[in-house]
């Protein structure tokens, strides 16, 4: 069996296509699987990856971006037709993004089966277009259903292998922390956020009184970590600060509260660990689709801050009064696992193979 996984830039594209490509791998070792993308990054190092030509879209109509993107466009189509015809998958899978774009058109036009996945709760642009024309289409929420004119399979979003699986124990240990205090985990993506980060930084000195009972997790992003590094260094909280790190599993097996922003691949990771939350949703999100992401965890009892609303002592408030509300941490245990399908990767997989039974649909 043949697979092409087609992923964007992003980690939100790129973690569930690994967790996908490792799952066909465990199932058939035999498998081929070939990724296709517009720039080849450490997370690919053990899959063969193609290069294709692609530039995202800024959505304005008259301006040269717009012409370079159509010409990147029809050039990324070529380039997947060609790929396309002589790796010769059984299955096409695109996660979602603007590199989806000519790769799935390509293997429609040559009768290739193809499967699109979307982890936001609305679906982007590509998504929308592709529904047309894919064979299948996957979702990570049910309230994605209202947005698509065609019938969609509900199948969760992946998550890394280690994510949900290390004990609480195990990622205390890892860091050093204290069984006994509350834990706190604060980040803002890959790339970190800088107004998360400056509103803890802010939050620190109206929780002075509780430093005893907390402890923190900060991963800042690199661009933010000498500032937030230096500005922590007299707080008497106990304060661990990161540019970036590697085993999320074991920060999150250590946290009782999460503080981030709102992005897919957050939001399936929470469910998927049951952490209460406090989501800080990025406000230029296309579509402003975090937005939308966290305020379906919102009506299961998470709380959402506004990144135009975050201050100090707003955040600080919040945290006080978690801190010290076990019932409302389990309640929000509690709705996040009404939300979140722990069986993701494996339903994919499923579809995957219904489509390779699927006779009379090859290049």
């Amino acid at each position: 069996m043949k697979v092409v996984l087609v992923v964007s830039g992003t980690g939100g594209h790129i973690y569930p296509g690994i967790s996908i490509a490792k799952e066909l791998k465990k199932r058939d070792p035999q498998v081929e699987i070939q990724f296709v993308g517009r720039i080849k990054t450490d997370e690919f190092r053990e899959f063969s990856f193609t290069q294709i030509d692609i530039k995202e879209w800024n959505r304005r109509i008259l301006c040269l971006t717009t012409f370079e993107f159509v010409w990147k466009i029809m050039k990324g189509f070529i380039q997947s037709l060609l790929f396309l015809k002589r790796f010769r998958p059984d299955v096409v899978v695109g996660m979602g993004g603007y590199a989806s774009f000519p790769v799935i058109l390509s293997a429609y036009l040559l009768r290739i089966p193809t499967l699109v996945h979307e982890q936001n709760v609305v679906p982007g642009l590509t998504i929308k277009v592709l529904a047309w024309i894919a064979d299948k289409i996957a979702i990570s929420f049910e309230e994605s259903k209202k947005y698509l004119r065609h019938s969609a399979t509900l199948t969760g979003n992946p998550v890394r292998g280690e994510i949900g699986k290390v004990d609480r124990v195990s990622g205390l240990n890892h860091f050093g922390l204290d069984p006994h205090k509350f834990t706190i985990l604060v980040f803002g993506g890959s790339l970190g956020a800088h107004s998360i980060n400056k509103a803890l930084i802010e939050a620190l000195p109206y929780l002075e009184e509780v430093g005893c009972r907390l402890q923190i997790i900060h991963i800042t992003g690199r661009e933010d970590y000498s500032f937030v590094r230096e500005k922590v260094r007299e707080s008497k909280i106990t304060i661990q600060v990161f540019p970036y790190i590697l085993k999320m599993g074991h920060a999150y097996a250590a946290s009782d509260l999460v503080i981030c922003r709102a992005g897919a691949t957050t939001i399936s990771e929470l469910t998927k660990c049951l952490l209460p939350c406090i989501l800080i949703p990025y406000p230029y999100a296309t579509s402003d689709h975090q937005r939308i992401n966290a305020e379906v965890l919102e009506k299961k009892g998470a709380k959402m801050i506004l990144d135009k609303d975050l201050s100090g002592d707003l955040l600080a408030k919040e945290i006080l009064e978690l801190m010290t509300d076990k019932e409302r941490l389990n309640k929000m245990k509690a709705g996040l696992k009404d939300i979140g399908i722990s069986s993701a990767t494996q339903k994919l997989v499923e579809l995957i193979y219904s489509l390779k039974r699927t006779k009379g649909r090859r290049c």
